[in-house]
């Protein structure tokens, strides 16, 4: 069975596998003024949930730090993982620049690890913060009033 903190590695490992494929094998050439506004969209919003949370919260990792602190303000209050719809956001940009089947392959698997992180990430925060199921009843996941 592997350990917790493997898998964890693992999740955190294919994201950011992802996020260089796309940066490394973009051909920022074919952006365009959409792909431009989304991906400054996907940083704004990245840059606003860490201001938020705090930087003494922040981790990579889906299981939180533990003295970190229950956050409900700012992009929190619509949604619960604002920095993971901002990692689809601004890959998102790099799919639609330069659309091909490499491209959407990778950007499912991003999808898929990022969804088994919240999952996980969720389990533990609910361990955490009592307060979570409730917020959880109150927020969507990634997508505010959708999902």
């Amino acid at each position: 069975m592997i350990s917790k903190r493997i898998t964890s590695f693992i999740l955190v490992l294919v994201q950011f596998s992802c996020i260089g494929y796309f940066l490394f094998t973009a051909r920022l050439h074919f952006f365009s003024y959409f792909t431009y506004v989304l991906l400054l969209i996907a940083l704004a919003l990245g840059v606003y949930a860490i201001i938020c949370m705090q930087w003494k919260n922040f981790s990579v990792m889906p299981e939180p730090k533990n003295n970190s602190i229950f956050i409900r303000k700012g992009p929190y209050q619509f949604i619960r993982h604002p920095m993971y719809t901002s990692v689809l956001l601004f890959c998102a940009s790099f799919v639609i620049a330069n659309f091909n089947y490499a491209n959407i392959g990778i950007y499912c698997i991003l999808t898929v690890d990022l969804i088994i992180k919240i999952k996980r990430e969720e389990k533990y925060l609910l361990q955490q913060f009592p307060q979570y199921a409730n917020y959880c009843m109150q927020t969507k996941q990634l997508i505010p009033f959708i999902w």
